[in-house]
């Protein structure tokens, strides 16, 4: 699943997963509210001409409101492949499977 697939799971099912990592994903047409209930770390590139770094970034606003425990990582240079590949680093991943569903 991808990154847009990813927003669209934490957005119907809130709560059901401990963390979540979307990548280069489309967050836009997702409900902020449900999104919230799980932490979310979201690597994006500044050469992705498929997914835009802004769009994100408002629902990653949306998300702190909400009280969201998120993180939101930028890779200059990386294409929508580039990050699709190299963004699962051993730190982002340890972060994601800290986290335990309440």
């Amino acid at each position: 699943m991808g990154g847009t697939g990813t927003w669209t799971m934490l957005s119907s099912y809130p709560g059901l997963f401990a963390a979540a990592m979307p990548v280069a994903g489309k967050a836009s047409k997702c409900n902020a509210e449900n999104v919230a209930a799980t932490p979310v770390l979201t690597v994006m590139g500044t050469a992705d001409k498929i997914m835009k770094i802004d769009v994100v970034q408002d629902f990653i606003d949306r998300l702190t409101a909400l009280g969201n425990d998120n993180r939101f990582e930028i890779e200059d240079g990386w294409t929508h492949e580039t990050t699709c590949k190299k963004s699962y680093t051993t730190s982002r991943l340890d972060w994601v499977f800290r986290h335990k569903r309440q």
